[in-house]
């Protein structure tokens, strides 16, 4: 199983990867990252994450991850890539 990480609670995460990954045979929601943790908490909850971060930077040094997936805004996605 190809285990995703998260970063951030983004709207595009909520409703559109994550319903996905759940429905995955082949994944799994490994973690979620927000910079307010009770947030990834309460969505990894509700997606069945195994861990909640709260940090970007927890997620990614996670050996939990294979891959990540980044719904931060454009602007964004060089820094954590």
């Amino acid at each position: 199983m190809f285990r995703w990480g998260v970063l951030s609670t983004a709207k595009i995460g909520r409703e559109q990867l994550l319903p996905a990954i759940v429905d995955s045979e082949n994944g799994v929601l490994s973690a979620i990252a927000s910079r307010d943790l009770s947030k990834a908490k309460a969505l990894g909850e509700r997606f069945g994450a195994r861990h909640a971060f709260g940090s970007y930077e927890e997620l990614l040094a996670s050996p939990d991850v294979d891959g990540v997936y980044i719904p931060l805004p454009t602007s964004q996605h060089v820094e954590w890539t």
